[in-house]
Parts: structure tokens; C-alpha cells; sequence
């Protein structure tokens, strides 16, 4: 095939005449390049003649240095592709030149140094825990201008230095970024939402993340074992209540600098770390902390933040930290819960008169004798906190509900996804069309095509359904089990009966339901795979996905706690044998149906900002003023009732109390958002 520059380079120069279409500003990108023009421009898609119908013959055909152009008039592109040369690849448009992977392996791997890939869109990676949109396993590549989003992972960045990822939108995986081993990192102006956890970086050194937004997220970041590392000018907001903005766990050398850090379940969490710097950021309206320290961490300082707003906690540390120059203003609980020896002088503690040691004094709470905080300042700072506001440099993406193909078995007369026999069960016109992959008459999350696969387990599209799908974990405590107990699952039923919603729990009769293999300390990386594995079954069209949410009962963990297993809150897990070590007078069948309706309520939008008798970790002491104020709550989800109510409360018992039936949003599960309730 002919290969020369002049007849492709006078399509590109009549391109550049005309500056209205849609290729102009990439093209004119390719030719911005002086380096380029000795080089050769291959094209695939379009009418011109000699262009390649498939991307993979173009790859193949090109030189180290070579343009290959992609026109979007083909899209989508069903391809697997290798680039094993150090090339250019450039889409046409971002939105509409599409690789599709047909959830099958990887969508794009690279193992030459010195790639370019621009103005793509990578979708639907297999489901298998080495799947991606984009595997990299070279050095210096560059992603510019790209969306990835339904994967298993969007991006796998294995070993190799100064990889650059900028302007890109990654969406609706269970990891967003993975990078493991690498060196230079540098992520800017990009998006990462609705995701498991947005960005990991795993034994890397030398990371830069700088104009970037994590928001709806289970984990907007997690750090392990990795070091050097600045995050500067960047938004961690909305991410789970349950998991938060960012985890660093065995890290060195972590700079947070001028960033928003707002609306998590906990802000920072910092676990076994050293050298760990939080400067001028704001902090506000995390759910339970805004900045956790806990192990054996060590060189923690946190200057000139904006601390304010969280519902319980400012900060809460295990070991000891500086903390100066920052404001500290209504914060629920403590402004600065320490268990060890802190310094924080020179802060403002939201009054004139500093900070209080108790619930009934004027300023911001914190710990008796463990925290060093005279001298403080007699005014609020006014050059702390970050420069930004997030609203005003982030737009968030829409992201569209994560839909599947369903089987259901019956003619379809008007072809409107609803089998006739549904239809006229229901009283609807099996010759009209209805969009029924829309209506949910019933507000339960589930669409009338949702009603027709589920009403096999006797589902209804005028009444509400909650399908919960329970796997357990083999016990290693010999004669007991970590299955939900069948009496007390009909208790739970009948109790949400009352209210016309029909719990359904699946532990073996409706296609789910079954027991793992024992192991021991499962930490969220391990449950995000048990996910995967035993609820998806490593499968992105999973039926079960959107219809059933999913528990997961094992030995060890904490109490309980919510799960992003993909992209929405729908997954729990309760640590029975654990819990119930740590509270004997209760049985384990006893604790697993109790915290398994506690975290229920969250996957039905029960949080701590909601009303602030939820997960209150004060209200289980009774010195503590804020047992008393919710007392009335009669709730599962007060932390003094879990273990002594079954069930939500109705909000009759007076003042303190919350209607929680009231309150759920069933369609939370699938159309996850995490808005501010309050202020």
C-alpha cells in the first residue's frame, strides 16, 4: 500500500481549509507537531481510498512515529487492540469514536514506550480481575482526551515511568485507574465517579494528581504502599459514607495541598503511614470524619485547614500529630478526638474563649489532656482553607443507569419489552406501547422490565420489592455457620410488610444465595472481587445487577459496613463472628439479621447526615449527651438500639426521634447519588 505523505497530506491540508469540521482541531493537534510531518499519517474509517476498515491492520501496517487517524463514521469499533510500536493513535471525535471490548479481556494494550492515544472512547472490558478498557506495560504513554467507563478496571498501568493521563472522564468500573509500580505519574484535569475506587496506586513512587475531581465513588482514592506523592488542587466529594475520599495505608511521603475535601464518609483516612502533609484544604460535611489517623503512623501535620461542618468528627487520631494554623468551626462531636499526644496550638476553635473539653462548653470539643492547644488564635483565619470552590471548576458527568439485557420468555406483540402476558396481568395494552424500561410506577427502583424478569419471585409493579441477594462465608469456628438464620429472616419480612414493601431475601431459592470459602481479615479490595465473583459471577450484563443488592456475612470485619462492589452503594458485608466476640449475650444469628437491616438502611439512603442520631458513635455512652438527645430514636440504625430493635423507626416517639420508613429511597441502589442534606 501506497505510503507516502502527499496524498494524505492533502487531505489534511483541505481539511485544514475548512475550519468548521469536526477534525479540524485534530488534525491541526498532528500538524502542531513539527516532529510528525516527516512522518506518516495512516487513516482508518472515512471514504478515502487506501483507508483501513479495522484500527488493528492500521497498527499493524504503521512505523514508530506514525499517526494513526480514526474516523468515528464506523464506530463502534469491536476490536481487541495491540500497539507494540510507539505511535499516535487519534480519534476523530472523543463521544463518538468508540472502542468497544464486547466484555471480553482487554480492550487496548500497549507495550511500546512513547504512545499517544487521543480522543477515544473505551467501553466494555470483560469481567475477569485482569480485564481492562486500557493495559500498560511500557513507559512514557500519554492518554489525552478520553472517556473509559463499564470495565472491570478502566486503566492498568503495570511498572514503567512518565505516564501522563490528562482530560479524561472515567466512569462506572470497578477501578477506575490501577497503577502498580510506577514512577512519574502525573493525572490532571481529569473525572473519576461512580467507581469502587477511583484511582489506586499500589507500590508507586513520584505521583502527581492536580486538577482532578473523585466524587460518587466507594473510595475516591486508595494509597497502599506507595510514596511521594502530590495531590494538589483536586475535589475528593460525595464519595461512599462508608469508605470516603481517600485511604492511605503504608505510605510515605503524601503531600494533600489546596484541595476539596468535602461530603465523604471519612475525608482522610491514614493508616500505618509517615510523612503525611495536609495543608490548606477545606474539610467539610464528612459524615463521620473528616481526617482519620490510626496504626502506626507517625510525622502527621495538618496546617492552615478549613475544618467545619462534619457531622461527628473533625479528626480523630490514634497517634500523635501537629495541627496549627487551622479552623476549626461546627463540627457535630469533636473538633479533635486524640488518643494520643497532639500538638495544636495556634488554631481557631470556633470562639474567642478557645476550645471546650466538653459537650457544654462554647467552643469546638476536644480530648482532655491529650491535646496541647494553648495558645490559640482569638479570630478565625482568613487565609486557610483552599482558593477554590468545586462547583465552580468541575461539572459533574451525567452518567447514565448501567443497564443489562434481561431474559424474559413470552411474545411481545407491540415489542415494548414487556411480554404480552405481563402486560395483561397488569392491565396494561399489550398493543400499545408503553417505554416499560423506564416506568416504575411503584417507586421502588424497579422498572416495569425489571417487574417482568423478578415476577418469577412473585414481584409486583404497584407495590415495592426489595430483592436482597445473602452469600455467606464459610466460619473457621467449628460448629457454627454464618447463614442468616430462616426464622429471623421472616421476622424482617413480615416487619417490612407492614410497611407495603415485600423483602425479598435470596439465600438459595431465587438463582443466588450460597457459601464461599473461608478467609481470614477481608479487607475491601478482597470484598470489591468477592463481588464480582460470587454476585456478578465476572459478568457486566449480570441480570441479578440493578435488581438484587447483595450481603456478604463472613467471620471476621468490622460490625458492618456498606460496599461499592462497582458503581452504586449495593452491596453490605457483616463481620458476625467478630462482633459477636465482641458482644457474647447476643447469638450470631442474632447480630447477622440485626446489622444486616442497620446496613440495609444505608443502601436505602439512611446516613449520618440524614439526621443525626445515625451511626452516632456517642450515643452508645452515657455520659454522653448525645445518648440521651436520641434516645427516642427507636432504631436499628442508632448504634444504642442495633442490637436491641430489629427494624427502622416510624418517628412517633417524640423529639429525638426520625421516621426512617418515610425516609428510604429504594431506588438508591442503582441511582446512587450522595447530595447534602443539611447544612
Amino acid at each position: 500500500m501506497y505510503r507516502g505523505l502527499w496524498t494524505k497530506g492533502l487531505v489534511a491540508g483541505v481539511i485544514l481549509l475548512f475550519v468548521g469540521m469536526s477534525i479540524l482541531s485534530s488534525v491541526a493537534q498532528i500538524i502542531e507537531r513539527p516532529s510528525l510531518l516527516k512522518r506518516n499519517l495512516l487513516f482508518v474509517g472515512g471514504s478515502g481510498p487506501g483507508n483501513y476498515t479495522h484500527i488493528q491492520d492500521a497498527i499493524n501496517t504503521a512505523l514508530d512515529g506514525d499517526t494513526v487517524f480514526v474516523y468515528d463514521d464506523s464506530a463502534p469499533y469491536y476490536e481487541h487492540l495491540l500497539i507494540d510500536k510507539s505511535i499516535t493513535l487519534l480519534g476523530q471525535n472523543r463521544s463518538s469514536t468508540i472502542i468497544d471490548g464486547t466484555n471480553t479481556s482487554t480492550g487496548l494494550h500497549i507495550t511500546s514506550d512513547c504512545v499517544i492515544i487521543r480522543q477515544f472512547t473505551f467501553r466494555n472490558s470483560g469481567g475477569e480481575q485482569t480485564d481492562t478498557c486500557i493495559l500498560i506495560t511500557a513507559n512514557a504513554t500519554t492518554i489525552i482526551n478520553c472517556t473509559v467507563y463499564r470495565a472491570r478496571t478502566g486503566m492498568i498501568i503495570q511498572r514503567g515511568t512518565n505516564h501522563t493521563i490528562m482530560d479524561c472522564d472515567v466512569h462506572t468500573t470497578g477501578e477506575g485507574i490501577y497503577c502498580s509500580q510506577t514512577n512519574a505519574l502525573v493525572i490532571s484535569h481529569c473525572q473519576l465517579c461512580h467507581n469502587a475506587i477511583g484511582l489506586r496506586l499500589n507500590a508507586s513512587i513520584n505521583s502527581t494528581i492536580n486538577n482532578t475531581f473523585f466524587h460518587t465513588n466507594g473510595l475516591g482514592c486508595y494509597f497502599d504502599h506507595a510514596s511521594t506523592i502530590t495531590m494538589d488542587h483536586c475535589a475528593l466529594d460525595d464519595n461512599n459514607d462508608n469508605q470516603g475520599g481517600a485511604y492511605l495505608i503504608s505510605c510515605t511521603d503524601v503531600l494533600f495541598n489546596n484541595n476539596n475535601i468535602c461530603h465523604n464518609g471519612v475525608g482522610i483516612n491514614i493508616g500505618d503511614s509517615h510523612d503525611i502533609q495536609i495543608t490548606y484544604c477545606d474539610m467539610k460535611l464528612n459524615t463521620k470524619l473528616a481526617v482519620l489517623v490510626d496504626g502506626t503512623t507517625s510525622n502527621v501535620s495538618l496546617i492552615g485547614n478549613e475544618i467545619s461542618h462534619n457531622y461527628h468528627y473533625g479528626i480523630y487520631t490514634a497517634a500523635p500529630l501537629i495541627a496549627h494554623d487551622n479552623n476549626f468551626y461546627q463540627n457535630e462531636l469533636h473538633a479533635l478526638h486524640a488518643i494520643s499526644p497532639c500538638d495544636a496550638t495556634y488554631n481557631w476553635w470556633g470562639t474567642f474563649f478557645g476550645p471546650a473539653i466538653t459537650e457544654l462548653g462554647p467552643g469546638e470539643r476536644i480530648s482532655r489532656n491529650m491535646v496541647r492547644h494553648f495558645p490559640w488564635l482569638l479570630h478565625a483565619s482568613s487565609d486557610v482553607g483552599s482558593t477554590w470552590e468545586t462547583a465552580t471548576f468541575f461539572v459533574s458527568l451525567h452518567i447514565p443507569v448501567n443497564t443489562r439485557p434481561l431474559s424474559i420468555v413470552g411474545n411481545d406483540t407491540d415489542q415494548d419489552c414487556a411480554p404480552d402476558w405481563w402486560e395483561l396481568k397488569y392491565n396494561y395494552d399489550p398493543y400499545h406501547w408503553d417505554d416499560h424500561a423506564i416506568l416504575d410506577p411503584d417507586h421502588d427502583g424497579l422498572t416495569n422490565v425489571d417487574e417482568c424478569y423478578t415476577d418469577q419471585w412473585g414481584s409486583h409493579p404497584f407495590k415495592r420489592d426489595i430483592f436482597l441477594e445473602i452469600d455467606w462465608m464459610e466460619s473457621n469456628v467449628t460448629g457454627t455457620t454464618n447463614k442468616p438464620d430462616q426464622t429471623l429472616i421472616v421476622q424482617a419480612i413480615a416487619l417490612f410488610e407492614t410497611h407495603n414493601i415485600t423483602l425479598h431475601i435470596d439465600t438459595g431459592a431465587m438463582g443466588g444465595g450460597e457459601m464461599i470459602p473461608y478467609h481470614a481479615s477481608p479487607d475491601y479490595l478482597y470484598f470489591r472481587d468477592l463481588y464480582w465473583t460470587y454476585f456478578l459471577h465476572q459478568d457486566l450484563n449480570s441480570p441479578r445487577k440493578g435488581i438484587f443488592h447483595y450481603a456478604l456475612i463472613t467471620d471476621d470485619g468490622e460490625a458492618g459496613y456498606t460496599i461499592f462492589g462497582w458503581d452504586q452503594l449495593d452491596f453490605f458485608n457483616v463481620g458476625a463472628q467478630q462482633t459477636q466476640e465482641k458482644y457474647p449475650w447476643y447469638t450470631k444469628k442474632h447480630i447477622i439479621i440485626h446489622v444486616a437491616l442497620h446496613e440495609l438502611g444505608h443502601d436505602l439512603g439512611l446516613f449520618g447526615d440524614t439526621f443525626g442520631g445515625i451511626d452516632n458513635r456517642e450515643s452508645t455512652k452515657f455520659t454522653s449527651w448525645q445518648t440521651w438527645k436520641y434516645l427516642p430514636y427507636r432504631s436499628c440504625m442508632n448504634y444504642h438500639y442495633t442490637y436491641r430493635i430489629l427494624g427502622y423507626s416510624d418517628g412517633t416517639h417524640g423529639p429525638g426521634d426520625f421516621d426512617d420508613w418515610a425516609h428510604l429511597n429504594l431506588s438508591l441502589f442503582k441511582n446512587t447519588s450522595f447530595p447534602v442534606l443539611s447544612y
